[in-house]
């Protein structure tokens, strides 16, 4: 399971020279475990706390049973928030750093002890750091840094979709140099303006006109949730006892422009009852109407999503699109494009997404873009940096495609 990239900041002298550390060393005065017999106390970072396998709390514990099996983890790194990282098995290279040091071996004789490539993982994954000559960097873009200095070679330039590297090129040329707000102008990249114009305004009417009358019968429309206030939520009306199944997170993104959102509603009444999705959802305000992924179809799999996909680019083919940034398009034009959403706690209802395919991409190239403008070592440039991270994640960014169907699981 990976983890963000936010970088963390510490005073050293000029001369350092580049070297693999723990984030804040890792090694330090607040412990979070101490083995017996009088062996040194490790502490892992401020973003993560330490828990072994017999401190887990019950539901914890079985909700980590699939990747216990799978790693063979002792214990885990948690998040001590859930701003921009995820659960950290220990086992393997970073199991074996972590006896070593806590026998007693220096922090830097562990650390070399372990794979380069093993180390480069737990630099891009943020357990690791790179050392500069003025603070400690971790995540993708440090592990580019790292790479370009041993090899004394700049990477090569990726490509991307217009729109999205338009989005990168606006980040970086913000005068922001803070992950979080560089991550929200991303996001939201491509939204149309939102004051009040009366076109906006009809659109948006139209929308909530549409719901309480011509669907009625065909989808099954819900109530506004607490957690999901922002959308029109709709299931598929299905035969009696056929159930929707849980855990989907493929989606198709319908991107039409604000003047089009008429038509292409009026032809997916038609459209959606043919396919086989789960459920959908349109911006109820303003705001949602305005922003680029006004419309998503979610789907069990990736297959059914792209089976979709092909049918409404063909019956949409004539809709004006707006385009999605960050995502996958099926199309020249971005009206039809799909991503996959982290998988969802069981506790959270199903269209609550706290961490959505493009914020969750958002929030790894704004660190990487954070990482290039403040950093006078860094090689490349911001939107380069970004593109990298992705990348060196595992998701091609010249087609936002993942490579790997296991992705979120690993």
């Amino acid at each position: 399971m990976t983890l963000g990239a936010p970088f963390m900041t510490e005073t050293q002298p000029k001369s350092a020279e580049p070297k693999l550390v723990a984030i804040e060393r890792l090694l330090g005065s607040e412990p979070c475990f101490t083995v017996s017999g009088g062996s040194p106390r490790l502490r892992i970072t401020d973003n993560y706390q330490y828990a072994p396998l017999n401190e887990l709390k019950e539901g914890t514990r079985d909700a980590l049973a699939s990747v216990i099996q799978k790693t063979h983890a002792e214990g885990f790194l948690l998040p001590r928030d859930n701003s921009s990282f995820s659960i950290v098995p220990i086992h393997g290279p970073l199991r074996s750093v972590i006896e070593r040091a806590t026998a007693g071996i220096s922090w830097d004789e562990a650390i070399s002890s372990a794979p380069a490539a093993d180390l480069k993982a737990l630099l891009t994954h943020s357990v690791l750091g790179l050392q500069l000559s003025n603070r400690v960097v971790s995540g993708p873009a440090a592990h580019v840094l790292l790479t370009s200095k041993e090899a004394n070679v700049i990477p090569d330039a990726l490509t991307t979709d217009p729109i999205s590297f338009a989005a990168l090129e606006h980040a970086s040329r913000l005068p922001l140099t803070g992950p979080t707000p560089i991550t929200f102008r991303l996001y939201s990249y491509n939204s149309r303006p939102r004051f009040k114009s009366r076109l906006l305004q009809d659109v948006t009417d139209g929308v909530l006109r549409t719901v309480e009358t011509d669907w009625k019968g065909v989808f099954k429309v819900r109530e506004p949730s607490p957690d999901n206030p922002a959308w029109y939520l709709f299931d598929k009306v299905r035969p009696e006892g056929r159930q929707h199944s849980g855990g989907h997170n493929a989606k198709i993104y319908v991107s039409p422009t604000i003047a089009d959102v008429p038509r292409c509603l009026s032809r997916l009444v038609e459209i959606l009852p043919s396919l086989d999705f789960e459920t959908w959802k349109i911006g109820r305000s303003s705001y949602g109407i305005a922003r680029p992924d006004k419309i998503c179809v979610y789907f069990n799999s990736l297959e059914l999503a792209h089976s979709a996909a092909q049918v409404l680019v063909r019956e949409l083919g004539d809709i004006e699109a707006q385009g999605v940034p960050f995502t996958q398009w099926i199309d020249p034009f971005g009206l039809i494009s799909i991503g996959m959403d982290p998988p969802r706690p069981a506790s959270v209802s199903r269209l609550a997404i706290p961490n959505s395919w493009r914020l969750w991409v958002a929030r790894k190239m704004a660190s990487a873009i954070s990482l290039a403008k403040v950093s006078p070592d860094y090689p490349l440039p911001p939107e380069q940096a970004a593109l990298w991270a992705m990348h060196l994640l595992g998701v091609n960014p010249q087609s936002w495609i993942v490579q790997d169907q296991n992705f979120w699981r690993n």
